[in-house]
């Protein structure tokens, strides 16, 4: 029992203190493995002692993310972001009903803070992704398998709940690391008939192709973490290369451009079929809008952040080879918009060396062969894919 009754407690305290409380009250202590696999600490801490001496427990920090929304908080200092929203700053000693934001004013707690619940969210990201065996409940419901018609030879697989697929290369072909090609547009029903000739030449120079459907993605914050959860199955399951050739066709180009401008040290190359970078050009900010979170004005306000064409910045700067192929009737996905902004931006940094842009005359968003059996790309990918390889 404890002495003290009729006490307020201050402490500070949240639902991750529930099980270190009542395992220390029971006199117990966490598993430290599960059938065979470690188990991580609990995250929280005891409350027990605030129940003996208030504020025993001491000050600390304490990080939220769910389902887009994130908070921390350090001692009586409150960083929030609402889903689609700006970081507010609220001192609870003097505002515990977090009323009055005062960012504006205290700039400099924004920066220290945030990079404080980055840094915890990149460890919880790489907490998720270690190699731990997988335990198999025999009881559990079976699921059923992840279906996908593959146009040559490979496997299919579930990565975050998503249907993914690697086609690989004759066995003689194969290597550790594995060169690879990260492809997009990954709906059910691509890569297409449209693009084998492609893609057999790209298995017989030894480089395998993967790809995860994430569906209408847009290069949405989602849809990056997706990517994320790929790249690091791949690259940690089936020993592909650590850096991987970008292909992306038609709104694909939206995905891999979203992904590559944030991931620039994993990217060897990037290869696009009549690849769309701008959101405004297609799908439009009205049908993206909600693959974001927001409204098609929040979007518009935002664009700087979740535009793709507003990131190739960052791929000229770094000097990311590129080879982009576009038809100069396309009407779907305009050519001056996407594929020749892109070769405009990297010529405007002096990096013009660094992309070439093979225009088809007369041709819009089609199945026209030239797209598909083009040898200069197919080149580019296979070249930029096996330089990321010798990398590793």
């Amino acid at each position: 029992g404890f002495a003290a009754r009729g006490e307020l407690r201050r402490q500070v305290g949240h639902v991750i203190d529930v099980v270190p409380t009542l395992l220390e009250a029971a006199g117990g202590k966490a598993p430290t493995q599960w059938k065979g696999v470690a188990v991580p600490p609990p995250p929280g801490k005891s409350l027990l002692p605030a129940l003996v001496k208030d504020g025993a427990v001491g000050s600390r920090e304490l990080w939220w993310s769910h389902e887009g929304h994130h908070a921390l908080r350090d001692g009586d200092v409150k960083i929030v972001k609402a889903k689609g929203e700006e970081w507010e700053v609220f001192f609870l000693d003097e505002d515990p009903t977090e009323s009055v934001d005062i960012a504006a004013v205290k700039p400099g707690i924004i920066r220290r803070l945030r990079a404080r619940w980055r840094s915890q969210a990149e460890a919880f990201v790489k907490l998720a992704h270690a190699q731990v065996k997988p335990v198999v409940d025999k009881n559990a419901p079976k699921q059923n398998p992840p279906k996908k018609n593959l146009i040559l030879p490979g496997e299919v697989f579930r990565v975050a709940g998503r249907t993914a697929f690697v086609m690989w290369p004759e066995k003689s072909k194969r290597t550790s690391p594995q060169p690879w090609v990260f492809y997009s547009l990954t709906l059910p029903g691509l890569p297409d008939r449209h693009e084998k000739w492609m893609h057999e030449q790209f298995l017989d120079a030894g480089v395998a192709i993967a790809g995860i459907d994430i569906g209408e993605a847009y290069g949405s914050p989602t849809g990056r973490k997706q990517f994320d959860a790929m790249y690091a199955h791949v690259t940690e399951q089936y020993r592909l290369a650590k850096k991987v050739c970008m292909l992306g066709r038609s709104r694909g180009g939206l995905w891999m451009t979203s992904w590559a401008s944030r991931n620039i040290d994993k990217v060897s190359g990037i290869a696009g079929i009549y690849p769309v970078f701008d959101l405004r050009s297609y799908p439009g900010l009205k049908r993206a809008a909600p693959a974001f979170g927001l409204s098609a004005k929040q979007l518009e306000a935002k664009l700087t952040e979740h535009n793709p064409i507003a990131q190739v910045d960052r791929l000229a700067q770094a000097k990311v080879p590129m080879y982009l192929i576009h038809g100069d009737v396309d009407k779907v996905v305009p050519l001056a918009a996407n594929s020749g902004a892109v070769a405009g931006i990297y010529k405007a940094r002096g990096r013009g060396g660094a992309v070439e842009l093979e225009v088809l005359k007369g041709q819009g968003h089609n199945f026209f062969t030239g797209f598909f059996r083009s040898e200069n790309l197919v080149q580019f990918v296979i070249r930029q894919a096996k330089a990321g390889a010798q990398v590793d």
